[in-house]
């Protein structure tokens, strides 16, 4: 419940700010649209044997790693002293990455990969803070890792070949980096 609680949280506190309109009302619905859907895939999430189980892992991936960019993008723009945004953004994805980690190795639960993921999102946040880098920037290229080390993890567990293991989350990583260095 915590994934549609925090997108919930992301789609409301912009309609709080605007006026309401057209476009509150399209942000409103597609916003709720979104939350059904993730509900829907919690729910499916809790059979491995449902035939919808991969559509669901893959849908509930991506919107993690779509909301982890968001509040990467929203904590750089609020301009936060490093200490918080040290503290809050691998905090989060803490909870982002075990829960996708749970769910491609089949339920269990990673805590082992989980902090080590943690620790060096830590370490890059770090890394990243004082680069002048604009919120998207300093977003991407957060996920860059965070996205590879999570495949990288995952592959681990489930493989053995070393070009099983790093070639897609090496070749993401490399899409991320520079779809960041594109946008500029």
């Amino acid at each position: 419940m915590i994934l549609p609680a925090l997108i919930a949280g992301a789609i409301g506190i912009p309609l709080g700010f605007m006026a309401v309109s057209p476009a509150w009302w399209i942000i409103l619905g597609l916003g709720s649209l979104l939350v059904l859907i993730v509900l829907a895939g919690e729910y499916i999430s809790l059979d491995r044997d449902n035939t919808y189980y991969p559509i669901a892992l893959i849908m509930l991936s991506a919107v993690s790693f779509a909301l982890y960019l968001i509040i990467v993008i929203a904590v750089r723009a609020a301009n936060l002293r490093l200490f918080l945004t040290a503290l809050i953004l691998p905090s989060v994805y803490a909870f982002f990455s075990m829960r996708i980690l749970q769910f491609r190795l089949g339920g269990v639960w990673p805590l082992k990969w989980t902090a080590v993921i943690s620790i060096t999102v830590a370490q890059v946040t770090i890394g990243l803070y004082y680069w002048p880098l604009s919120p998207v920037r300093f977003g991407l290229l957060l996920l860059a890792p965070a996205y590879a080390l999570i495949g990288i993890a995952s592959s681990f567990e489930e493989s053995t070949s070393i070009s099983d293991i790093y070639l897609e989350p090496l070749i993401m990583l490399g899409i991320i980096i520079l779809l960041a260095i594109l946008i500029g």
